[in-house]
């Protein structure tokens, strides 16, 4: 089963995640990250495999992946910072 899930960083960005649980007690967790210029959703036959051997697997896409595409905002993969 999966479940979306929101968190709002410190700016207001709102990230965006996705949690797979399997049917049977959880074994353990584990925790995807993707890499640069893709999005989680790349690796959910990664997170039901895991969960068809009863692990949890969570993941979000990270600030200038896919879902941030959609959001009007100027984020990039690597945002400069400046006093």
């Amino acid at each position: 089963m999966s479940t979306k899930f929101q968190l709002t960083a410190s700016d207001g960005l709102q990230l965006s995640g996705t949690s797979y649980t399997p049917t049977e007690k959880i074994k353990g967790v584990v925790v995807l990250l993707h890499g640069m210029g893709e999005h989680f959703g790349r690796y959910k036959h990664v997170a039901d495999f895991f969960s068809t051997i009863g692990y949890a697997t969570v993941g979000m896409d990270h600030r200038g992946s896919w879902e941030f595409w959609w959001q009007e905002r100027p984020y990039t993969f690597v945002q400069p910072t400046h006093e």
